[in-house]
């Protein structure tokens, strides 16, 4: 009888044992994946960022042609 219990006790403990292995290891693709994300959201944020300034700076010289282009109209009437 002693035997059998000894035999459960050590049972448990393995699937004790695989159940927290297997919990770490999801925790473990969860925060690789989390970590993924994160580094790909910054790469794109990035990436817009530069998109942003190269519009803007589209927009800047357009608005300056514009203005000296009103400015001659304006001095040559």
């Amino acid at each position: 009888m002693k035997k059998i219990f000894l035999t459960l006790a050590i049972c448990m403990a393995f699937a004790s044992n695989a159940q927290a292995n297997v919990i770490v290891d999801e925790y473990a693709k969860m925060k690789m994946d989390f970590e993924q994300n994160v580094q790909q959201g910054k790469d794109q944020f990035a990436r817009n960022k530069e998109q942003l300034q190269g519009l803007f700076f589209k927009i800047k010289s357009i608005v300056k042609t514009t203005t000296d282009k009103l400015d001659e109209l304006n001095n040559v009437q």
